[in-house]
């Protein structure tokens, strides 16, 4: 089972590298715990209680990081949860400025063993 908690925190600890994977350049820093993305910001990310959290404030949406991952990759929040675990291993095992490196190399892997199943789910379903 997943410490869903204990791995926000460890987001939270390394929160330019989680929040660099998704958002790359449009970050900007906008205090000690606190980012903003965007030409004019709207969206604000800060560390609260020792969780990374967003709001959105053209759309008035907000929430954790989990959130805020599957909303910035169009996933759904169970997929969303199993990429954030496999980065927080990266994060633990991995120092800069490898782990940028290190998460290409899995999400291209896991990108691709998508599209293989898909390819073998397609050939048993044809008649």
């Amino acid at each position: 089972m997943i410490d869903v908690k204990k791995m926000k925190t460890c987001i939270a600890a390394r929160p330019e590298d989680f929040l660099h994977e998704l958002f790359g350049e449009r970050l900007h820093r906008a205090g000690t715990d606190s980012w903003r993305v965007g030409k004019k910001g709207s969206l604000s990310l800060d560390i609260k209680d020792g969780e990374i959290v967003y709001f959105d404030h053209e759309s008035c949406k907000g929430g954790d990081c989990i959130s805020l991952w599957a909303r910035e990759r169009a996933c759904d929040p169970g997929t969303a949860l199993k990429l954030c675990v496999v980065l927080v291993a990266v994060l633990r095992f991995v120092e800069r400025p490898f782990t940028s490196v290190v998460w290409r190399i899995l999400t291209l892997r896991s990108r691709l063993s998508d599209a293989l199943e898909v390819a073998n789910l397609n050939r048993r379903t044809r008649p």
